[in-house]
C-alpha cells in the first residue's frame, strides 16, 4: 500500500514536471511563431520600400537620360553651324603645325620632382 502511495507520489511529480516543460515549450513556440511573424511584416515592408524606390530611381535616370539626349541633340545643332568662315570671321586662324604639350606631373599625383 505505501508502495503504491509512493508511486502515485512519484507519477504526479513527473506528470507535473512534464506539464510545465509543456507550459513553457508551448509559450517558448508562440514567441518564437510571434517573432517570426514580426519580422516577416519587417522584411516585406522593407522589400515593398525598395521596390518603390528602385521606381523613382529607374524614373530619374530616365528623365535625366532624356534631358542628355536633348544636351546632345543641341550641341549637334550648334556644332554643325560652325564653320570654317565662321572661324575665320572670328579671327580665328589655321594652324601650320601641330604643337603638343607634355605634363610633367601628374594630376592627383604626391611626388614632386
Amino acid at each position: 500500500m505505501q508502495h503504491a502511495l509512493l508511486h502515485r507520489r512519484h507519477v504526479r511529480t513527473i506528470a507535473l514536471v512534464l506539464r510545465t516543460i509543456e507550459q513553457r515549450s508551448v509559450a517558448l513556440l508562440l514567441c518564437g511563431i510571434m517573432v517570426l511573424g514580426v519580422l516577416y511584416v519587417y522584411f516585406l515592408g522593407s522589400a515593398v520600400v525598395h521596390v518603390v524606390e528602385r521606381r523613382e530611381i529607374q524614373q530619374t535616370i530616365a528623365n535625366v537620360s532624356s534631358h542628355v539626349a536633348t544636351l546632345e541633340g543641341e550641341y549637334f545643332d550648334i556644332k554643325s553651324n560652325i564653320t570654317n568662315t565662321l572661324a575665320y570671321e572670328m579671327n580665328f586662324t589655321a594652324l601650320s603645325e601641330k604643337e603638343y604639350v607634355q605634363r610633367g606631373q601628374y594630376l592627383g599625383r604626391a611626388d614632386t620632382y
